[in-house]
């Protein structure tokens, strides 16, 4: 009897129950970085993703949406292991005596002995996790409502007019010598950077604009008159402007 009890002895010491706990700990450990990975991942589509509302952008994380974050709060290993031993044991014994002539006869015995045993093991085993999901962390919002509150807002459209004592401020025309102050209408009037870059085309020497959108006409390019045309951009990066034809007359 002593083999079979130790042989399924021996086969609950060897169930691999400690590696059961180690795998199960290390795949918890990946999934939670690769989950961590994944609400990363998110936070940066929602700050690329932009949504337009009444002519201004807006990214999704300054709208107020925020990656999901999730962690393994427990985890259950069960391991379970049943073994049975079953012994029978028989004897028997036979015999026959049979008589023959002048008191001749024969004698039979049987004898039999018989032990069994039945030995059976079974095992399983389960594994539980559970996930929930978390809040983004509070550092990490007020970062965002900082950030939401300093986020530039882009001029999306520039219409050039003029302002002049002399000169109404839809004047497009002016006689050399002549300056003329122009100056621009900015939308969304709430933009952060209001900047504006001066330029004119054709550059000739008689004709220039200052950086603060002043036109100076010396003389016309030509004996009679020159259209000039004013630009002004916006220095945010935006690629918007707007522009407005002057005429120079001699």
């Amino acid at each position: 009897m002593a083999k079979p009890i130790a042989t399924i002895t021996n086969t609950l010491m060897n169930a691999p129950l400690p590696l059961l706990i180690e795998k199960l700990g290390m795949a918890i450990a990946h999934a939670q970085v690769e989950l961590d990975k994944n609400s990363i991942k998110l936070a940066n589509e929602l700050a690329k993703t932009n949504v337009r509302i009444k002519d201004k952008d807006y990214n999704l994380l300054a709208l107020g949406f925020t990656p999901t974050f999730y962690a393994f709060t427990e985890a259950t290993v069960e391991a379970k292991i049943s073994f049975s031993l079953h012994e029978t044991f028989s004897f028997e014994v036979g015999g026959e005596v049979s008589f023959g002539v002048k008191d001749i006869y024969a004698t039979t015995v049987s004898f039999s002995v018989a032990r069994k045993f039945e030995q059976s093991a079974e095992g399983s085993s389960s594994i539980a996790t559970r996930i929930i999901s978390l809040p983004s962390p509070d550092k990490f919002k007020a970062i965002l409502d900082q950030e939401a509150s300093n986020a530039e807002i882009p001029i999306t459209k520039i219409v050039v007019t003029s302002t002049s004592n002399t000169l109404d401020a839809t004047a497009a025309t002016i006689a050399a010598p002549a300056t003329l102050a122009l100056t621009t209408v900015l939308e969304p009037v709430n933009s952060t950077n209001n900047a504006i870059i001066w330029t004119i085309a054709p550059a000739t020497a008689d004709i220039s604009i200052s950086t603060t959108g002043v036109l100076s006409a010396l003389k016309a390019a030509t004996p009679t008159s020159t259209l000039i045309t004013v630009k002004a951009a916006a220095k945010d990066n935006s690629s918007v402007f707007g522009e407005r034809i002057i005429t120079v007359n001699q």
